[in-house]
């Protein structure tokens, strides 16, 4: 069903690029566009959230320069296929669901996504350092399959599928009941419904005795913090825990939390300012 959407275009300053970037992640879940001329689109679909937004965003940063756009008879998808186009992660070849047809290149494992608002296409450097620690581990025998995964903020799912393709079976948790429905048909696209499964609720909803080899949670430093104690608990001895969204200037700090609990980090996965850290219990 087409609908109108509400555009924010904006041109960030080079020397607030890091600042802007690091806002944007921690207030809008559903992803955004981006080029390398410090331009970004980020779409609402009320107008009401685009005032919102322009309000908070030109009082944090008031160097900034906007502009605003009204797309009529619109949906979310024909503003994604704009500029979601195939995108290669080491083994996996992410694909628009209007182009899962073209899964010929044997080279890849196809992760098809249909883009809604959720987070978690690809386009983020935290989502492809995930995948590409999934598929790291998964060569060096250390994840294999048959592995039982817990994917924490799973979004469009795209993690929990990864792991799924790759012979794994588990479930993703998300607080927003808005991401189930996207994430319930991107796991049906890859036809890994089998495997994986999706469900409201963060990872403190869990009981006791439920434990997982692998626990991919791609959130924010804060609730990582606060999540620490139930991502160990529900870990398997020699259970693998690999998070993200952090940048890199945060790294030692959630380091410096994790290690009453974890030893020191197996590897540190770096792309552009982002990190992802792998940990290894036991």
């Amino acid at each position: 069903m087409k609908k109108n959407y509400y555009m924010v275009k904006i041109k960030i300053p080079s020397n607030i690029l890091e600042e802007f970037q690091l806002y944007l992640n921690e207030n809008i879940s559903w992803g955004w566009e981006e080029n390398n001329s410090n331009i970004y689109k980020i779409y609402f679909s009320l107008k009401t959230e685009q005032e919102e937004f322009i309000k908070k965003i030109t009082q944090r940063f008031p160097d900034i320069f906007i502009e605003t756009k009204k797309i009529y008879g619109s949906n979310w998808a024909d503003e994604w296929k704009k500029y979601f186009h195939p995108m290669e992660i080491g083994i996996f070849k992410i694909l628009p669901s209007w182009l899962n047809k073209n899964l010929s290149d044997r080279r890849f494992i196809p992760i098809i996504i249909y883009p809604e608002m959720a987070f978690g296409t690809g386009h983020h450097p935290t989502t492809r350092l995930c995948l590409l620690a999934i598929q790291t581990l998964f060569k060096e025998g250390k994840l294999q399959k048959g592995n039982y995964f817990l994917d924490v903020g799973t979004g469009s799912g795209i993690l929990g599928i990864g792991a799924s393709l790759l012979g794994m079976r588990g479930i993703g948790l998300d607080i927003d009941p808005l991401i189930s429905g996207n994430c319930k048909k991107n796991i049906r696209l890859n036809k890994v419904d089998k495997n994986f499964s999706v469900y409201i609720g963060s990872i403190d909803a869990l009981k006791e005795g439920i434990n997982f080899d692998l626990i991919m949670a791609n959130l924010l430093l804060e609730p990582l913090v606060d999540l620490k104690d139930e991502l160990y608990m529900h870990l398997t001895p020699r259970g693998i825990l690999i998070v993200s969204g952090i940048l890199i200037e945060q790294e030692l700090k959630l380091i410096t939390n994790y290690q009453d609990l974890f030893s020191n980090p197996f590897k540190i996965l770096r792309e552009k300012e982002w990190s992802a850290i792998i940990w290894i219990k036991g």
